[in-house]
């Protein structure tokens, strides 16, 4: 999209044999919340777009994001068809230039 991203963030909580593991009760030291990720994400994107446009500290992202706990092969597959068609509705956007 001209004015936003989506993704598809997966987590694999098995032991690397397929066998679903419960979250650990601690968490390992370098391990980040997904806010935390998604704001790393929009930080280091926002610095690399001001670098390209010369335009040092201009904001460009909005605040916050929307997520969405996608818990089967069927919802997967319905928001993996609305990523892919998306670009489609382009012009109905109403914050498209």
């Amino acid at each position: 999209m001209p004015n936003h991203v989506h993704a598809i963030i997966a987590l694999d909580l098995t032991d690397g044999r397929g066998v679903l593991q419960h979250a650990p009760t601690r968490a390992p030291v370098r391990k980040k919340p997904l806010g935390g990720l998604i704001g790393a994400y929009k930080t280091h994107t926002a610095v690399l777009i001001n670098q390209l446009q010369n335009s040092p500290g201009v904001r460009f992202w909005q605040r916050n994001y929307y997520q969405r706990v996608i818990r089967n092969e069927r919802e997967l597959h319905a928001v993996a068809e609305y990523i892919e068609a998306n670009p489609l509705n382009w012009e109905q956007d109403e914050y498209c230039d």
